[in-house]
C-alpha cells in the first residue's frame, strides 16, 4: 500500500495538483512489483516532498529502470520535470501513466495543468512571431 500526502510548499510548481498523488486506486501494477519498488517509489515521494527534486527523479528513475511501465513512478517523474520547466516530457511521462491511474484525478489534473501550460507557451510564441512581423 502506497502513502497518500501533499507536498510542501517548496515543491510545488505552478497548478500541478501534488495531494495524495501517490494514491493508486488500481493496485493492480503495484501489487506485482516487488516491495523494493515501492520503497523506492515511497523514498523518491518522500524526498519530493521535501524539495529534493533531484534526489526523487533519480529514485524515480530507478524504479524505472526495474519496471519501465511503473505508472506511480511515470506520474511522479512527470510532475518533477513540469516543475522543472519541461512541459514535453511531463506531458509524455504522464501520458503514458494514465492507463494505470485512470482513477486517480490528481493524474489528470496534473495531465490537464501541464497541457495548458503547453497551450500558453504555444500562444506566447504565436503573440511574438506576430509581433516581430
Amino acid at each position: 500500500m502506497t502513502a497518500s500526502a501533499e507536498l510542501g510548499d517548496n515543491c510545488q510548481a505552478g497548478n500541478i495538483d501534488t495531494a495524495s498523488i501517490m494514491a493508486s486506486p488500481n493496485g493492480k501494477r503495484n501489487a506485482r512489483g516487488s516491495r523494493g519498488v515501492g520503497r523506492t517509489v515511497n523514498a523518491g515521494f518522500a524526498h519530493h516532498q521535501a524539495g529534493r527534486l533531484d534526489r526523487a527523479e533519480a529514485l524515480y528513475r530507478k524504479v524505472l529502470e526495474r519496471d519501465p511501465d511503473h505508472a506511480e513512478a511515470l506520474h511522479l517523474l512527470g510532475v518533477v520535470v513540469h516543475q522543472r520547466g519541461n512541459v514535453a516530457a511531463a506531458i509524455a511521462l504522464i501520458g503514458r501513466a494514465l492507463p494505470e491511474l485512470r482513477d486517480l484525478p490528481e493524474a489528470h489534473l496534473n495531465l490537464g495543468n501541464a497541457l495548458q501550460e503547453a497551450r500558453r507557451g504555444d500562444r506566447q510564441l504565436s503573440a511574438g512571431d506576430r509581433a516581430r512581423s
